[in-house]
């Protein structure tokens, strides 16, 4: 393990856990002008100027790192055409078909993306989406901006919000495990637990593995709240590692 402080790190290490992902990536898409869209007086448009008219189940309110690091509500909203990785977006054909015919008229872009998840996906998949995706609430946090510097994410228009995949979060289900989560993650120990392993001279010096190295049941006990933080979200958490197990 490198440690950028190690006597802050020998401090807080009691707080290190490892196999573990409560904190996840934003999903990624690697599309913005088909999959991203603002609104124009009551409009909805896409990154190529064009007005779209797609069904409202498919579209999420989305926050980018620059508007964590900005405190910002959602300026666009993001088609998201599954609900798991497993989930095919050919489903759409039937479930959403003018976000299918949208989609597939727009099939020259989206069959060019070049990373290789996509390879061996359906057509039109999106990477890094599950029931996390769409938790009501959230913690987060950008990955590129160089500081612990986490954001409470709430519902936006009766819908919960999702980030794209400079962005790192916890999913949370009700306000009170936000409040509970957002505690712990800017209290003192964890401030200093974390700045002891971040380079800040990385390029993206804030990661999933970073916020996950942190044992936040082992945090809450140390304040007198593990209790409540175990029923809240643990026994989810570990639903959710056993469904991307299988």
């Amino acid at each position: 393990m490198l440690v950028a402080d190690v006597k802050s790190f020998l401090k807080w290490r009691d707080l290190t856990r490892t196999g573990f992902r409560g904190w996840r990536s934003g999903i990624k898409h690697d599309c913005s002008k088909v999959f991203e869209m603002r609104v124009e007086r009551g409009n909805l448009v896409n990154g190529l100027g064009e007005f779209v008219d797609l069904e409202p189940e498919v579209l999420f309110p989305l926050l980018k790192s620059s508007d964590l690091a900005a405190h910002r509500k959602p300026r666009r909203w993001m088609i998201v055409p599954q609900r798991t990785m497993s989930d095919a977006p050919s489903r759409l054909r039937l479930d959403a078909p003018k976000t299918w015919n949208y989609l597939t008229g727009h099939a020259h872009l989206l069959d060019k993306r070049k990373s290789s998840i996509y390879r061996k996906r359906p057509r039109f998949s999106v990477f890094g989406v599950g029931p996390y995706s769409f938790a009501p609430w959230k913690v987060a946090i950008s990955g590129l901006y160089k500081k612990l510097d986490f954001v409470q994410v709430t519902p936006f228009q009766g819908r919960p919000v999702v980030l794209d995949d400079t962005c790192y979060f916890f999913p949370c289900q009700s306000e009170e495990e936000c409040n509970l989560l957002y505690e712990l993650v800017t209290s003192e120990p964890a401030r200093e637990f974390w700045s002891a392993l971040i380079f800040w001279d990385a390029k993206r010096p804030i990661t999933a593995q970073l916020l996950n190295s942190l044992d936040l049941i082992a945090l809450a006990r140390r304040w007198g709240k593990e209790t409540a933080f175990y029923k809240e979200s643990m026994v989810r958490l570990m639903v959710n590692e056993l469904e991307d197990v299988c």
